[in-house]
C-alpha cells in the first residue's frame, strides 16, 4: 500500500525553517536586512500555496537562479571579520556596531581583556561585574546578559511571551531598544540592584548562530505591575584594554 507520507528533501526544509522567520519580531527581520547591502540586490519570490511539486520547481528555479547570479556577477568571496579584528582599533562599542559574540566570556576578552577562559559551556551567570573594572571609568558597573523572551502565538491568535529560561526571566526590549522590562514569574519578589548595567542582548542571527549583541548601558528606572523597567542612558560604552 502507498504511503501518503511527504517527505521533505534538505533543500525544502531549509526553505520552510528560513520563511518560518518571518514570524519573529521586528529586531530579527531588521538584523537580516541590514546584512544586504549590495546594489544589484534582487528579492526571488516562492510560491509556498501549491502543491509540493510546483513548491519544489520553483525552489530549483530560484536556486538556479541565484547560480546564474553568481556566475555574472562574479562577487568577492565573504570575508568573515572575527570579533577581535573588528574590534581592535575601536576605543568604544556602540549600538550601531552590528558585530556581536559567540559566548559571554568571548565577550568580556575581547571588549574588557578579562582574560576568561574561552570553553564549551561558557559563563554560567548572566549578571555580574568584572575585576578589570576596578579604578576605571567602569567602576561599579555590572554586565548584563538577558535572554529575550519568546513570542507565540496561542489558539486565539494572541500573542504571549514564553520566559527564554528555566528560571523563569521574561526580558523585552520596548520602545525602539530604550527600554528593557524584565519580569520573573518564579520570583515575584526579586528586587533589582541600582547599579548601571554594561547590556548584551542575546538573540540569534539571520544563519540561525546564537549572538550577544551590545544594546547599550542601562539604569533602573521603575518597578510597575511586577515588572522592572530599565531604561537606556547611554549609545556607546568604553573598551578596556591591558
Amino acid at each position: 500500500m502507498q504511503s501518503d507520507a511527504i517527505i521533505i528533501d534538505p533543500k525544502t526544509r531549509y526553505l520552510i525553517k528560513t520563511l518560518s522567520r518571518t514570524h519573529r519580531k521586528d529586531y530579527e527581520n531588521f538584523d537580516i536586512l541590514y546584512k544586504i547591502t549590495a546594489e544589484n540586490y534582487e528579492a526571488i519570490h516562492i510560491k509556498v500555496t501549491g502543491h509540493f511539486q510546483e513548491l519544489e520547481g520553483a525552489i530549483s528555479r530560484a536556486v538556479e537562479r541565484i547560480q546564474r547570479r553568481i556566475s555574472e556577477l562574479n562577487p568577492p568571496l565573504w570575508q568573515i571579520e572575527t570579533p577581535e579584528g573588528y574590534y581592535k582599533n575601536k576605543s568604544t562599542i556602540s549600538i550601531s556596531d552590528r558585530k556581536g559574540f559567540s559566548s559571554i566570556n568571548k565577550t568580556c576578552n575581547v571588549l574588557f581583556a578579562a582574560g576568561r577562559k574561552e570553553i564549551a559551556g561558557g559563563a554560567s551567570r548572566a549578571y555580574f561585574s568584572l575585576p578589570a573594572f576596578t579604578g576605571t571609568e567602569l567602576e561599579g558597573y555590572k554586565l548584563w546578559f538577558p535572554k529575550l523572551a519568546i513570542p507565540v502565538i496561542d489558539e486565539q491568535g494572541n500573542q504571549q511571551l514564553i520566559a527564554a529560561t528555566h528560571t523563569g526571566w521574561h526580558n523585552q526590549l520596548a520602545e525602539g531598544g530604550a527600554v528593557i522590562i524584565e519580569r520573573n514569574e518564579k520570583n515575584q519578589s526579586y528586587i533589582p540592584d541600582l547599579k548601571k548595567r554594561i547590556v548584551f542582548m542575546k538573540y540569534k542571527d539571520p544563519l540561525g548562530y546564537n549572538e550577544y549583541k551590545f544594546v547599550g548601558i542601562f539604569e533602573h528606572n521603575r518597578i510597575e505591575n511586577g515588572s522592572t523597567y530599565f531604561k537606556r542612558i547611554d549609545v556607546e560604552c568604553t573598551i578596556l584594554r591591558k
